[in-house]
């Protein structure tokens, strides 16, 4: 978390920036379930949208689950998902296919599902050697959202984990948020990251 801490605040240097835990990790209590963290960005943005009119939402791998979430629930101005997937069951499926995962499963993080919710700008971050997620799974999502609203970029030279040493990977994103005009005037909210088993959610509100 402090190599996060170090990275965000030389990126958004102009905005403020809060790191939570993930239940279970940390300082943090309880489970991390797929019905709790989905409460925990939700309880989290009703707490900063009473601070702040506009959120924009980051999520990297998993989190990029929980960001689509929120996104199609809630009220943000602008969408970022790096390494993302259509669904975590799907995934499964076919690394076992012989198993009854739709009973089994309790968290599926149906991101592809969400899709037709969001109609906000959206950029989706690829990383060009993703050892995780294979390029199927983030292609069935790009497919889901609606084209008109989606940019999607390739970190070359990069892995799931890697892409965040990627310089061009931080660039990517701040061209983005920053070629709206709106966004001095919005604030960041980072949705809940994976990396490796530091799993953190960022606000960045000024």
């Amino acid at each position: 978390m402090a190599k996060s801490i170090d990275i965000l605040k030389n990126t958004f240097s102009q905005y403020t920036v809060y790191l939570v835990n993930y239940r279970g990790y940390g300082g943090s209590t309880g489970t991390p379930t797929q019905k709790n963290l989905f409460y925990d960005a939700r309880f989290i943005y009703k707490e900063v949208i009473k601070r702040h009119k506009n959120i924009s939402v980051i999520g990297r791998s998993l989190g990029t689950g929980i960001a689509a979430y929120l996104a199609s629930n809630e009220k943000v101005s602008k969408l970022i998902l790096t390494t993302p997937y259509d669904s975590i069951i799907n995934m499964a499926k076919d690394k076992y296919p012989f198993y009854p995962l739709d009973s089994i499963m309790k968290d599926p993080y149906n991101t592809d599902k969400l899709a037709k919710d969001i109609n906000i700008p959206i950029l989706i971050v690829l990383a060009s050697k993703d050892e995780t997620i294979n390029e199927k799974y983030s292609d069935n999502l790009i497919k889901a959202f609606k084209e008109n609203n989606l940019k999607v970029i390739t970190i070359e030279d990069s892995g799931h984990g890697s892409i965040i040493d990627s310089n061009n990977y931080y660039k990517s994103r701040v061209i983005y948020l920053y070629s709206y005009d709106s966004l001095k005037y919005s604030k960041i909210f980072k949705s809940i990251q994976y990396i490796g088993f530091i799993i953190e959610p960022v606000i960045n509100p000024k």
